[in-house]
């Protein structure tokens, strides 16, 4: 969508949608983003019995240094044209769905920190406690829209069990969009895979943003 000139303000992501933003809206190239799974195929299948025997990454130290050459920048975020890049995960100190807009963050490291709260389940990283006492968003909300006002709202994703009450989304979202995924588990599958999945995705993408401008006679390419 960004390379046919449609960008949103605003960005609200839960688990594996906040992942997808992050990569995307952070300058990352398909390359490199079938880099990040590699790095994180590896991480899962290196000793897997070692995840569930002492000592716990409790606070998912490795998975965090592993990751550290694919952090974004604030600036990165503010440069693609978001305004807010709203990201929510569980609490399981107070039992509750907690948002924060990394793009108020300046440290890198305390941005991915808190991607990784809202898409870690606790077998990922080890046991919970961990992540400050967070796991993954979808334990309590699929997916939540932003408090501003906007003129358009989107949700896009995938159909799935989390979220089948597409009327009930009709009435908070302009446009509903169903992506098609060949992907179940993107750990488990080989590069080839990746690299189709990513490319099917992109396509999509492209699809809805020429639909969207063709629709309302927008032009914003150059």
């Amino acid at each position: 969508m960004m390379d046919v000139g449609l960008n949103p303000d605003i960005i609200t992501g839960v688990s594996c949608g906040g992942y997808a933003a992050y990569m995307a809206y952070g300058g990352h190239e398909r390359a490199e983003i079938i880099e990040w799974f590699h790095v994180s195929r590896s991480h899962f299948k290196r000793k897997p019995l070692m995840r569930f025997l002492p000592p716990w990454d409790i606070m998912a130290n490795t998975v965090q240094h592993e990751s550290r050459p694919f952090l974004v920048s604030q600036d990165t975020f503010i440069n693609s044209g978001l305004k807010h890049f709203y990201v929510g995960y569980t609490d399981l100190k107070t039992k509750t769905f907690l948002v924060e807009d990394i793009t108020k963050i300046d440290d890198p490291r305390k941005a991915y920190r808190v991607i990784m709260k809202s898409s870690m389940i606790p077998f990922v990283t080890h046991h919970a406690p961990h992540l400050d006492g967070a796991v993954d968003g979808g334990f309590l909300r699929a997916q939540f829209p932003s408090r501003h006002e906007v003129s358009q709202r989107w949700l896009i994703g995938h159909k799935t069990s989390l979220h089948p009450k597409r009327n009930r989304d009709k009435g908070v979202y302009d446009r509903v969009i169903d992506l098609t995924i060949n992907i179940l588990n993107p750990i488990a599958c080989t590069s080839r895979q990746i690299g189709v999945g990513y490319d099917l995705g992109y396509r999509q993408g492209v699809e809805i943003a020429e639909k969207f401008l063709k629709d309302y006679s927008l032009d914003l390419v150059s």
